[in-house]
């Protein structure tokens, strides 16, 4: 530990090497969302953000990240492969923050510089799974996780000292975290509470007058900043019924199982009354990022107001977990046993990233995701080639089951969206088809006709059931009528994505 930057640097190369080890795999659905908004033109963006219930600022970065001379699949991702090899040293910063904030605090002037901790806390970052799965994929969470990290470093140094530019920094990197996604507003609220319990533990009342003041006037501007996007938060929450469908009723214990090492963060709290080497605000600041969101959207939840008890939702509040483990290694005055304990936290790390277990079953560091439709879609092309006709999509949105009651263009471009982003099908727009995820064969007149007037076409599903595939032919028999027959090659599997050819006839009738 003689070597902070030399380890900081090797942190950020191991960091890189597993976040760039699979830049280039094919995209599964919700990345080919983000390809399909980015396709069109700018002005396109917002309206197709917004129909897949997104705000539009990533997407607008996105959008200029595809014209570089890089492959596609590798543009889109490069906003979270960048903001991924970056979090290491911004947890690292941020670590560094939190213990400066305890030198401020009376009785710990003179505790010497910590170079072990913050260290320790960027390498969990390095090899923990979560990190490493959304520094791959072309979403905002990378994104959302690094601009978090330091939004509350940026407080910390507002807590120590005034100072103007990094008030205005914090403002407007509040605001950002909630333009890149809506549920990244959970941290403001838990936010707004630590700072009310950190200007508390003021003991001047003057001071603590005017601290509140301050605080008061930046979380108002914020919210002016934030504005813009409260009608898109509307729009979202008017579908807010549909996330029941994946997000389940939370248990009990979820607020310390959600992310692996929460329970560093409570040993934090409990042990904290009768060991001075933890500091009071930034344990405050540390435990209200964590907790106060993951209660919220718990409680939320639980009483079935909105679902957002999950995972993906929750990203804002992750790094903290990872800080709280590494400053658990504090609690040892010991240099030995703190090695120990540095040891055994990066093991359990390294043991929970899944790697070995990968790497042992699979032959690879980490598993792909399985659904490959650069080759579905390139297979598909190759037969349209050869014998053309509609395809129907199944993509297994959620919102994919409004088809039956919303027409518009927009609507029905984002459920067949796998067919028109970064991987398109060669067909005419009147000849791609999107089914519903429920019973999708249950085809309408135009469709009906559209499958009997071409002899057949062709299936592309996101599903990995042999009932779904049995279910939907059965549902297509029905659909097309007593009058035709319809029949089915056996389909082509590409992970969670499979292909297949339906042809229909007309039924012979016995004389």
């Amino acid at each position: 530990m003689k070597s902070p930057p030399l380890l900081l640097i090797a942190a950020v190369i191991v960091g890189a090497a597993l976040r760039g080890y699979q830049a280039g795999e094919s995209p599964w659905l919700d990345e080919l969302h983000t390809s399909w908004t980015v396709s069109g033109s700018l002005a396109e963006v917002y309206e197709r953000a917004a129909v897949g219930n997104q705000s539009p600022l990533y997407f607008w970065l996105v959008w200029v990240f595809q014209f570089l001379p890089v492959p596609p699949e590798v543009a889109i991702r490069l906003p979270s492969l960048l903001a991924g090899c970056a979090l290491p040293i911004a947890v690292y910063w941020l670590t560094k923050q939190l213990l400066e904030l305890a030198s401020s605090e009376p009785g710990n002037e003179k505790q010497t510089p910590d170079d072990v901790t913050p260290l320790l806390a960027a390498w969990l970052v390095v090899v923990d799974p979560t990190g490493i799965f959304y520094s791959q994929e072309a979403r905002p969470y990378a994104l959302v996780q690094l601009l978090a990290v330091m939004h509350i470093g940026l407080l910390c140094d507002v807590v120590a000292r005034e100072n103007w530019r990094n008030r205005v920094a914090w403002i407007i990197s509040g605001a950002l975290l909630v333009h890149l996604h809506y549920t990244a507003g959970l941290i403001l609220a838990a936010e707004a509470v630590a700072v009310l319990l950190i200007t508390g533990f003021t003991t001047l009342p003057r001071v603590r007058r005017e601290q509140s003041l301050s605080r008061l006037l930046d979380l108002f501007a914020m919210l002016l900043l934030i504005s813009p996007a409260i009608g898109g938060m509307l729009v979202v929450a008017e579908h807010h019924g549909n996330w029941k469908s994946f997000v389940p009723q939370p248990a009990w214990d979820g607020i310390f199982t959600i992310f692996p090492w929460n329970v560093a963060a409570l040993a934090l709290v409990v042990l904290n009354n009768w060991r001075s080497v933890i500091p009071q605000r930034a344990v405050i600041a540390l435990v209200c990022w964590l907790f106060l969101p993951l209660m919220l959207a718990w409680f939320l939840t639980a009483f079935e107001v909105a679902p957002l008890f999950y995972p993906r939702f929750l990203l804002a509040a992750w790094p903290a977990s990872l800080v709280a483990a590494a400053l658990c290694v504090r609690f040892s005055r010991s240099e030995n046993l703190r090695s120990a304990l540095i040891g055994i936290l990066l093991a359990i790390a390294v043991r929970n990233s899944g790697m070995i277990r990968n790497y042992r079953d699979e032959g690879r560091l980490l598993t792909d995701r399985k659904e490959h439709w650069r080759a579905a879609i390139g297979e598909l092309n190759e037969q349209l080639a050869r014998t053309p006709g509609p395809v129907l999509v199944r993509s297994g949105l959620i919102e994919a089951d409004e088809l039956l009651t919303r027409h518009d263009d927009l609507f029905r471009a984002y459920c067949a969206f796998p067919a028109r982003g970064m991987y398109r099908v060669d067909v005419a727009n009147d000849l791609l088809v999107p089914l519903t995820t429920k019973n999708p064969g249950q085809l309408n007149d135009e469709e009906r006709s559209l499958l009997v007037q071409h002899h057949g076409g062709w299936l592309l599903v996101r599903s990995t059931s042999a009932t779904v595939r049995r279910e939907l032919i059965e549902q297509l028999t029905k659909s097309v009528g007593p009058e035709f027959d319809l029949s089915a090659v056996e389909p082509t599997m590409f992970g969670g994505v499979y292909l297949q050819r339906v042809d229909v006839t007309t039924r012979s009738i016995p004389r």
